[in-house]
């Protein structure tokens, strides 16, 4: 079926950008490589992978004539970023599938595929649902996702725990990740609505998700296995993970009797110094505290070695401790505030840390046995 549109290319670009993380670049499904233009009563771009399926509406579009095409996407998106800026482009379906893209003295032939081949995507708004302000999924995205694991064998920790919890007569959404070295966790409140099981959210979607264009609410929807989040104008549909997430609140220590507040900034700045020493050695970090002050150690005799004292506030014995300076930095990165908390036990034991203003929003890092 023909079709005919004029569209923006800023608005364009943005959407292709956006769906390059989606389609799937060798594919023995050829048809999961490409994007489908629809043109009805609005016109929509959509992308799957079969994991992770995605559809978003350009408001801005001019449909001059109603349709559908199927498009290399990554092709497409190569060339239209190409095209001059500030300029509106003619999309224009052809014989064969093929496609016509034409802008003042450009025209450019792409071939595609029967949009009819194009697998129906599901609109995944049956089930449980509620509804959040996206900033805040956002945000709670990006204060736990570093902490997944990377490794796929250990599949049931490669995304995001999601569950809805009750804290003093609130509810809160939580969001949960960890790689089974350290693990973080990050609660908000929820004005109503919830889900009754907690589910896993694959870190790969979630990407996805995080890269979406929404400052509104948007609604979330479970159904089976898996999970819609839809705003304005997108929709991202994930299969969830299978398998039981680990029972993290056992992780998450109770009897930390020293406890430390220190400036964030400060730190950050140390640890970025000694983890340029410290990546020779495993990324361990030495950290020596007593009363006022914390002594950070890195490096050895053979590759350079730093000492650094910050002024901290410390309640409790004098402790030695090893930490992974990578770890720490990711998470004291993701917090806010000046100053963070952290309690700890003894050498062995996991370390507790928070921002001091967010109280929602926790880390625990196991602690390194090695020399420095």
């Amino acid at each position: 079926m023909t079709m005919k549109i004029i569209v923006k290319k800023e608005s364009f670009q943005q959407v292709l950008s956006n769906i390059q993380g989606i389609v799937e670049k060798k594919s023995t499904f050829p048809v999961l490589s490409h994007v489908l233009l629809k043109a009805e009563e609005e016109f929509s771009l959509q992308a799957t992978d079969l994991e992770i399926s995605f559809s978003r509406k350009l408001e801005d579009a001019k449909i001059i004539e109603e349709g559908s095409l199927c498009i290399p996407a990554k092709k497409l998106y190569d060339l239209v970023r190409e095209l001059p800026a500030q300029k509106e482009i003619r999309i224009e379906g052809k014989e064969n599938f093929w496609s016509n893209i034409s802008l003042e003295g450009i025209s450019l032939d792409l071939p595609g595929i029967d949009p009819e081949d194009f697998p129906k995507l599901e609109d995944g708004e049956e089930g449980e649902s509620f509804s959040f302000p996206f900033p805040e999924i956002r945000s709670m995205i990006e204060k736990t996702i570093f902490a997944a694991s990377l490794q796929e064998s250990r599949f049931n920790l490669n995304g995001i725990f999601m569950e809805t919890v009750e804290k003093g007569g609130e509810r809160y959404l939580r969001f949960v990740a960890t790689d089974g070295h350290r693990l973080s966790l990050v609660d908000r409140k929820m004005e109503k609505g919830g889900i009754s099981e907690g589910v896993i959210i694959p870190r790969r979607g979630l990407i996805e998700l995080r890269k979406m264009a929404s400052e509104g609410d948007i609604r979330v929807h479970l159904k089976e296995n898996k999970i819609a989040f839809s705003g304005e104008n997108f929709s991202l549909l994930i299969r969830l993970l299978e398998g039981e997430f680990p029972d993290y609140k056992h992780v998450i220590p109770s009897m930390n009797d020293k406890r430390l507040t220190v400036n964030r900034r400060e730190l950050v700045s140390a640890l970025r110094r000694a983890h340029v020493l410290a990546s020779e050695r495993g990324e361990g970090v030495h950290f020596s505290i007593k009363e006022s002050e914390m002594v950070i150690t890195a490096g050895g005799a053979d590759t350079g070695q730093m000492v650094e004292r910050l002024s901290v506030r410390y309640e409790g014995e004098p402790l030695e401790i090893i930490f992974n300076a990578r770890y720490l930095l990711e998470a004291l990165n993701m917090m806010e505030g000046e100053e963070v908390k952290i309690e700890l036990r003894d050498d062995e034991g996991s370390g507790l840390m928070r921002p001091i203003e967010d109280e929602d929003h926790l880390y625990v890092i196991m602690p390194m046995r090695m020399q420095v």
